[in-house]
């Protein structure tokens, strides 16, 4: 037996043997930092996964159709695609799948629409999405995959701060691209960091009572 805690105020995940939880009182218990050392959720495929920033979301102008930018900044065009980046480079199959998921459930910020002109004609608009708190690594870790699909499941599940459903219907394959395999078709740069549990590890007074 294993234990699932969802650490709310954080929004992520840990998978304890209940053998790390100590008494407290009547009580058993775990304090956060203990139960992510040995956290076992590496065992049902959890994963943190970095990439190259930023993601881009890109509209591009149909060339055939108006895309002149008058004196006022304004224009009106229609898109004729819609491509997905990765620094730059355009992302196809599922390297496009996964980077849809980082920058709806991953650990993102949207900047400021940019527009890519040629001279007065607008070719596209750029929606860029990057870490807040960049490390200049070269990569930045966008999320877990436990806390992105908690996410997911918050977005389905809950409504203006209030519970509405605790049920939805379950899309299997969804998540599928965080985990399986090397998850990339090779213009998606990708880093996957997986935590394994320290079993030595001390632990604290408990703080989550079972």
């Amino acid at each position: 037996m294993k234990l699932a805690i969802y650490w709310a105020r954080w929004g992520f995940w840990s998978l304890v043997d209940p053998q790390h939880l100590t008494a407290r009182g009547n009580k058993l218990g775990i304090e956060m930092i203990y139960a992510m050392r040995v956290s076992e959720m590496a065992k049902i495929g959890d994963q943190s996964i970095g990439t190259r920033l930023p993601l881009t979301i890109r509209f591009s102008a149909d060339r055939q159709k108006e895309r002149t930018v008058g004196e006022g900044g304004m224009t009106n065009f229609t898109v004729s695609g819609v491509d997905i980046l990765c620094d730059g480079q355009t992302l196809n199959g599922i390297d496009r799948s996964l980077a849809y998921l980082l920058i709806q459930f991953g650990e993102l910020s949207g900047e400021e629409p940019v527009a890519l002109m040629d001279g007065e004609l607008l070719d596209a608009v750029d929606f860029n999405f990057v870490h807040q708190e960049p490390t200049d690594q070269g990569f930045e870790i966008v999320g877990s995959a436990s806390r992105m699909f908690a996410r997911y499941y918050a977005m389905q599940t809950i409504e203006e701060g209030k519970v509405v459903r605790t049920a939805i219907p379950l899309e299997p394959d969804l998540f599928r691209v965080l985990t399986v395999g090397d998850g990339t078709g090779h213009t998606l740069p990708l880093w996957r960091l997986i935590l394994q549990p320290n079993p030595v590890a001390g632990n604290a007074e408990g703080v989550v009572d079972v």
